[in-house]
């Protein structure tokens, strides 16, 4: 920590802090406008300089017992070193030019820290802030957050508008009542199930393709999943609180919605309206076959299919594809509309439609291996049907767009739950009329007590193979053969320690979360 017990002056090298601390407090400043450090440092309460021009706040060091700093909508980019300032409860330095903070380690008063809107590309340790309540950091280039799950008493996190990609642990924060973490780069968001007071959730603008458990946050009434890449609706049959719901600019089609079409005040709390358009792509066929474009929205209600050809209207159906003979080159795309969402109106991309010699896929058949809690899906393609001939199959994820290719028509390590199929012979390619499906079942969850009482003592496996329990850090905790059960016990024999426990059957057949009770 700084000391000052030599100096008794010290220099304001900005002119308008300066002027601002002649201002609102003259008694810190003597005739030759320098700091008088005895004054600065018996001065408590609050000093706010926010919105005067100021570019260093060098002397801000000197008044080592002030509670609150307000220093935003300046443009700040040089703090010095604050350690001195172990009584201050808020930090506000949001609005300036600050690619970087000094040390907050002795600020261990600290509750309230404002760092929005700088070029901050990280926050700083706060391993020694534990009486935070609220991290408000939106609007940087913030790529990381440092470790949090020690900061029991956060009630509010916004780390909206930054670069983040993965977020920490963050299991621990009971009290979170505001999770802000809009406009990143995040493909999944963590459990919520210990968040019972969360009201408010943003993560819109972020890489989603699902959603987490929302059945254990009965108190949420802002949830905000806009501009994401989800196709299916989270369970809000238990949130009876909801005011305020962004659904827009995702990949949901009018049977994805229509579970909101029962929720009281659906029309005053949901927004669905523009969703993104759905995927198009490259058709090759026979100028003597039919031609079928999936549009890959699905009906609910009256649903009506406008199909365009380069660029106008052309044809009009009631069902979720386009069939013509013989086939005809040309852009097509289509807008579909359904009586049930008189405001919501879908889109697909260009299907370009190119006939030539190509390959009749009517006797493609499938084996779909699906997915299984964490475990992959798997496709086999059967094409005995086809001629003697080589071919590359090719699988495009209608979220991602992400393209998988295979020469034997074996597909490993599917994630996504609809894909397109396409077939090349190198002289045309087809794409399979049919989206492919990819099934999905959720992980099991249980728990035992095994406390010697008789009730849920163990878990039975009934299949045969091998199971190995591991706890939540990833480590081994038992392996034994099946069928067989899991008493609690670990491979010393001992009752491993409550809490939650993962059972890998068959490495990877099967997985059931366990909570171990006592």
């Amino acid at each position: 920590m700084l000391q000052y017990a030599t100096a008794q002056t010290a220099s304001i090298p900005d002119a308008a802090f300066l002027n601002f601390l002649k201002t609102d407090f003259p008694s810190v400043i003597n005739s030759s406008d320098q700091l008088i450090i005895a004054q600065a440092s018996a001065f408590n309460g609050e000093l706010n300089c926010s919105n005067k021009g100021i570019a260093s706040l060098e002397g801000i060091q000197y008044f080592i017992n002030i509670q609150f700093l307000h220093a935003e909508d300046n443009a700040i980019n040089f703090i010095p070193d604050i350690s001195a300032l172990t009584k201050i409860e808020t930090l506000n330095l949001q609005g300036n030019n600050l690619t970087s903070i000094p040390s907050l380690s002795n600020q261990t008063a600290l509750e309230k820290i404002f760092l929005s809107k700088n070029q901050l590309t990280k926050i700083p340790d706060l391993s020694t802030n534990s009486n935070l309540v609220q991290l408000i950091a939106f609007t940087n280039q913030i790529d990381s957050l440092p470790i949090i799950n020690h900061l029991i008493k956060l009630q509010k996190i916004d780390v909206g508008n930054n670069k983040i990609k993965k977020l920490p642990d963050m299991s621990a924060l009971v009290k979170m009542e505001q999770l802000l973490i809009w406009d990143n780069f995040l493909d999944s968001i963590p459990d919520l199930k210990n968040y019972p007071n969360l009201w408010r959730l943003n993560v819109g603008g972020n890489r989603l393709k699902y959603t987490p458990d929302f059945s254990l946050n009965p108190r949420l009434k802002i949830l905000y999943l806009d501009g994401n890449q989800l196709t299916s609706l989270p369970d809000l049959s238990v949130l009876d609180s909801l005011d305020n719901v962004r659904f827009q600019n995702n990949y949901f089609d009018f049977f994805d919605l229509s579970p909101i079409l029962s929720y009281p005040g659906k029309d005053t709390i949901f927004v669905f309206s523009p969703q993104s358009d759905f995927p198009g792509g490259n058709i090759n066929v026979s100028p003597n076959d039919s031609l079928i474009i999936p549009s890959g929205i699905s009906s609910y209600g009256t649903t009506i299919y406008t199909w365009y050809f380069n660029g106008l209207i052309k044809y009009t159906t009631s069902t979720p594809f386009l069939k013509l003979h013989p086939a005809v080159t040309g852009e097509y795309y289509v807008t579909v509309s359904s009586t049930a969402f008189t405001g919501l109106s879908l889109k697909t991309d260009s299907f370009n439609v190119i006939a030539g010699t190509c390959i009749d896929l009517s006797g493609i058949s499938f084996d779909i291996d699906g997915i299984k809690c964490f475990k992959a899906g798997e496709l086999w393609i059967n094409s005995t049907s086809l001629p003697t001939g080589n071919y590359l199959y090719l699988l495009k994820g209608v979220i991602t767009n992400n393209t998988y290719s295979s020469t034997s028509g074996k597909f490993k390590n599917l994630i996504e739950p609809n894909y397109i199929f396409t077939l090349s012979n190198g002289i045309c390619t087809t794409v399979y009329p049919v989206v492919i499906n990819i099934p999905s079942e959720e992980c099991k969850e249980t728990f035992i007590t095994p406390n010697g009482d008789g009730d849920k003592d163990n878990y039975f496996f009934g299949q045969a193979g091998n199971v190995i329990i591991y706890d939540k850090q990833g480590r081994k905790i038992k392996s034994f053969q099946l069928p067989g059960e899991w008493d609690g016990t670990g491979n010393d024999g001992k009752l491993v320690p409550q809490g939650y426990y993962i059972s890998n059957v068959n490495d990877g057949e099967e997985l059931v979360n366990i909570s171990v009770i006592y």
